[in-house]
């Protein structure tokens, strides 16, 4: 009866951000409300901007529904109850902080600060089931550095049309199969994954190349955050025991299962840090020094760079859906893998890319 009522509420939500995320685009495109042409940023016409009101709060409410009705979250589940609604309070403050940028642009140390009060808050009034060491304040630190750079990374994902939004989608999608492996006991994970696919589907259908719209702030911070919790072994996920027969849930495992998860925007940042740092650049600072432009600049359209894009992030999450039918693909295909972005990473800056930097 749930999965049939998923079905429905699915639909619901995409038609819904499909409404919303119009409406916000013609009010933006009439109030003048628009990202302009710059020679720091790679779109080259007039897209209306603050995307994300028109999405975001499409989800959270569908998440107040879940959480409301009853039918799907464990009641009695204190643990689980309780991360289920740090992930709607954290989503919910930074698509607030990050509408306040769109409109103000508040400095970076402002951003920061935030982030990291929801990452604080998130630790320290949920379970500590994120036993990577036998160190409580290392594993602390691990979950804080781990949802303030995921945050951070889809936000600077954001850097072309459909970039960010498909990235999102695909692994979305791949917490929904991962989900699935665990049936009969399908975790809370499931259902949060589907109403993130379907609020950012709605938004997508705009935001395909040639976009009309961006998300801004408001949506890649809530966005990148809901992803961060989504993908850490918590109650939400049945902490990744429905892989616990192939990986025992070792320390080195349940780092591997995100990172190859959310490997994408992961490479997209350390790539951008890299090149900003030895470029005495700010890390901060606009820029069309991305893993998408570089791609571009070699010589590929800017549809057959995205794709590439998703192509990889794709290869991650299959990687570790496939560990559930083969024995040790964790760790052989992460090295792969891992071979394949750093040949990538080296070959997109071995020569002078033919774009200006900003």
């Amino acid at each position: 009866m749930m999965y049939t009522d998923m079905v429905t509420i699915g639909f619901t939500i995409v038609i819904t951000s499909i409404l919303a995320v119009w409406i916000v685009k013609s009010i933006g495109l009439k109030h003048g409300w628009v990202a302009t042409v710059r020679k720091d940023r790679w779109h080259q016409k007039i897209a209306a901007l603050h995307g994300g009101v028109g999405f975001i709060p499409v989800i959270i409410v569908g998440l107040l529904y879940l959480g409301y009705s009853g039918n799907y979250i464990g009641a009695t589940d204190y643990y689980e109850m309780t991360t289920y609604w740090q992930l709607i309070i954290g989503a919910s403050i930074l698509f607030l902080a990050g509408l306040i940028d769109d409109i103000w642009q508040i400095n970076p140390l402002s951003k920061i600060s935030v982030q990291s009060f929801v990452a604080i808050l998130f630790i320290w009034s949920t379970y500590p089931v994120y036993s990577f060491t036998s160190s409580a304040l290392i594993n602390n630190t691990i979950v804080f550095i781990w949802i303030v750079g995921i945050i951070n990374s889809i936000n600077l994902l954001d850097n072309m049309d459909g970039l960010s939004a498909g990235i999102v989608i695909i692994i979305a999608t791949t917490i929904i199969l991962l989900s699935v492996l665990s049936y009969p006991n399908i975790p809370v994970s499931f259902y949060i994954a589907i109403i993130l696919v379907c609020g950012v589907m709605g938004f997508f259908t705009f935001n395909f190349p040639p976009a009309s719209i961006f998300m801004g702030d408001s949506g890649s911070l809530s966005l990148g955050y809901m992803l961060a919790i989504l993908s850490l072994p918590t109650d939400l996920n049945l902490k990744y025991t429905y892989l616990g027969f192939v990986f025992e849930n070792t320390n080195i495992q349940m780092l591997l299962v995100p990172i190859l998860v959310m490997a994408v925007p992961i490479f997209d940042t350390s790539f951008v840090t890299l090149s900003r740092i030895s470029r005495s650049v700010k890390i901060s600072q606009g820029g069309r020094d991305h893993t998408s432009h570089m791609l571009v600049s070699k010589g590929l359209s800017e549809k057959h760079a995205i794709s590439v894009l998703y192509i990889l992030s794709i290869i991650g999450g299959s990687i570790v859906i496939s560990s559930y039918y083969i024995s040790n693909m964790l760790f052989t295909g992460s090295l792969i893998y891992a071979l394949i972005l750093t040949s990538l990473g080296l070959f997109l800056n071995k020569r002078k890319s033919k774009i200006e930097n900003g």
